[in-house]
């Protein structure tokens, strides 16, 4: 998992996308986000449909959206409000029939 980060860090950029990943290992990445001072910022939803990956926009979560639910928050505020909003519509596909993975786009926090 790390070595998403290690990927950041490396090319000094501040925002970096996961590969399409389980709903699992999604939830693992941005809890070990928080250790690191990113938040995750944008959210891809795919479901499974044999072998195709089909975009699933209803769980999807946009950059505008995490800019309108942390603007004028405290960067810690940042990370712990989109951690929460991550992991709320996590749960939800975790409720859902079908197989669903997922791609993650996360930006180091100042």
């Amino acid at each position: 998992m790390s070595d998403v980060f290690d990927k950041l860090y490396e090319a000094g950029l501040t925002a970096i996308g996961t590969p399409l990943m389980s709903i699992e290992l999604a939830q693992q990445v941005i809890n070990y986000a928080k250790s690191k001072n990113c938040a995750p910022v944008i959210l891809e939803t795919y479901e499974i449909i044999g072998d195709i990956e089909q975009p699933h926009i209803d769980f999807g979560i946009t950059y505008p959206t995490y800019e309108n639910e942390t603007l004028e928050l405290k960067p810690t505020q940042k990370i712990l409000k989109m951690f929460e909003i991550f992991n709320e519509t996590l749960n939800i596909l975790n409720t859902c029939e079908g197989t669903f993975k997922v791609v993650l786009y996360l930006e180091e926090i100042y």
